[in-house]
């Protein structure tokens, strides 16, 4: 019910977001927007970071119980994770927007028409992401339920700031 309610939130959030971010694009460029979207998923997924998984290892217990735990405050707790959740999500969805937005600039105009477009080009690469992060997400919680999260936000936090530094890297061509 709560990952539910969560699920929600972070659709009805993405909609104004985006609509946000549309408004910003006129004033500010795809570059700068990019970088600010791509820090705020950072941000979300640094909050999901469990420091108390590293410090202390146990493993018959909730690590956010403060009557087992004397690192219960670097646990991640049910406001933190909404709080992570909801920056993270509503960052990477926004920051997509202004990703395919970047690339409809620079597309070759014989791909900017037709059947193969960059409209299914995109929404190709999208979906057979989004396949291996699933497939990502079952193999990580094969091999640890109790750490998952931590499986799951290490990896997401170093491709989030290789975006960031390859953005930054890159910025003169992201000029467009």
């Amino acid at each position: 019910k709560n990952i539910g309610t969560l699920g929600f939130v972070n659709g009805c959030l993405i909609i104004p977001i985006s609509m946000l971010v549309g408004y910003l694009s006129q004033h500010y460029s795809d570059k700068k927007l990019l970088h600010a979207l791509l820090c705020v998923g950072l941000l979300g997924t640094i909050l999901l970071f469990d420091l108390s998984d590293v410090i202390e290892d146990r493993t018959d217990q909730y690590n956010f119980d403060p009557h087992y735990n004397y690192w219960h405050w670097a646990a991640v707790g049910p406001r933190r994770y909404v709080a992570g959740i909801i920056l993270e999500f509503c960052g990477i969805q926004a920051s997509q927007s202004i990703i395919i937005s970047m690339l409809s600039k620079v597309v070759p105009v014989s791909m900017a028409k037709g059947t193969f477009n960059s409209g299914f080009i995109s929404a190709s690469l999208t979906t057979l992401a989004r396949a291996c992060g699933d497939l990502f997400i079952t193999f990580m919680g094969l091999s640890s339920m109790r750490l998952l999260l931590n499986l799951l936000a290490v990896p997401a936090m170093m491709i989030m700031g290789f975006s960031i530094m390859l953005s930054i890297f890159h910025q003169h061509q992201l000029s467009v």
